[in-house]
């Protein structure tokens, strides 16, 4: 990447999706967070226009907490293993990493080892190279880790205490560490958000006056929208720090004095689910429960059978508070779950 600064209004999507793919190696990532940038008239995503709308009015902080929220939602297995797959091994000899990664991204990484090789001894590196021998044995994949500014010895230590994880345990810290990464990267690319001045380039302003009409014609399609639920829920595994789609929940009411009421729905992209119940029905004072089945959402995420394979959440609607809404969470992780009253 060259040192000039680069106006980022000013760059086509493709030209944003190569940039970003020298930050972070996975397509689906680049991708998704040029869209983000761009967020294209034909979107239907009113989310993308207001996270493009942050990340042009905010600058580099809004690009990289964009960038955290679109890492935290990619497939794991896919998405997560390519961008793994585009990194060297730490300790890799600086010519062949330059004939393997030829872009920016190579000079990057040999800049993001420097440190690290330029404190290692002999014994430190023989040492090290046995213990990336053994970890991809183990997991599979090379050793991630945002080695700027760390010693080798810190290195060398780091990778020994994470042989003792468990692969899924152990792909949560490789993200962790790839996020770090790409947001260094994201900010070595000199990108330009206004005039210098602090005031939004002209074609800064047209995307956002864009975005302001979607954003309009958006909150009128949602204020026309039906009444939600009186009972709703979300699920957020707390394991990958992201919302957990397609989750069957189903609600019962528990009290035989009043009318029974058996409901279905699956947690959507969001982990949510708001259409257990009419928003016009009625709630009976009395005892409820909602059932996450989630045995088969833990298997397909962890590779692991669910300690819990399904979660009883029970909770009381009281005389004289039938009217209130009750938003049910559930936070859930392979071995323990918990919940609380939302609003």
């Amino acid at each position: 990447m060259s040192s000039s600064v680069v106006d980022f209004h000013s760059l086509s999507r493709e030209e944003l999706c190569r940039l970003f793919s020298q930050c972070c190696s996975s397509t689906e990532f680049a991708s998704r967070l040029a869209d983000c940038c761009c967020a294209s008239s034909n979107s239907s995503s009113s989310n993308s226009h207001v996270k493009a709308k942050q990340i042009m009015q905010k600058s580099m902080p809004a690009l990289v907490h964009a960038a955290r929220e679109i890492w935290y939602d990619l497939n794991p297995s896919r998405d997560w293993e390519e961008a793994f797959r585009g990194h060297p091994r730490i300790g890799d000899d600086p010519v062949k990493l330059k004939e393997k990664f030829p872009s920016s991204s190579g000079d990057w990484a040999m800049g993001e080892q420097s440190n690290a090789m330029a404190t290692a001894t002999e014994e430190t590196l023989r040492e090290l190279g046995e213990m990336n021998v053994k970890y991809e044995q183990k997991f599979g994949r090379i050793f991630i880790i945002c080695a700027t500014g760390v010693s080798a010895e810190f290195v060398l230590a780091n990778v020994k205490d994470r042989m003792e994880n468990s692969p899924w345990a152990e792909m949560m810290v490789a993200a962790r560490e790839q996020m770090k990464i790409t947001e260094l990267r994201l900010k070595k690319l000199n990108l330009s958000f206004g005039d210098g001045n602090g005031k939004a380039s002209s074609s800064m302003k047209k995307r956002v006056k864009v975005l302001n009409e979607q954003t309009i014609i958006s909150s009128s399609a949602a204020n026309s929208e039906k009444k939600k639920s009186p009972i709703t829920t979300h699920v957020l595994d707390t394991a990958l720090g992201k919302p957990a789609e397609g989750i069957k929940v189903t609600l019962n009411n528990r009290s035989s004095a009043a009318p029974w009421i058996s409901k279905e729905g699956y947690t959507d992209a969001d982990g949510r689910v708001t259409d257990l119940m009419g928003g016009d029905d009625t709630l009976f004072a009395g005892d409820y429960e909602l059932v996450f089945h989630v045995q088969e959402y833990v298997r397909m995420t962890t590779g692991q059978k669910s300690f819990y394979p399904e979660c009883p959440i029970r909770f009381t609607v009281f005389s004289g508070r039938t009217k209130e809404h009750y938003h049910v969470p559930l936070l859930l992780n392979p071995f323990g779950y918990g919940t609380y009253r939302g609003s």
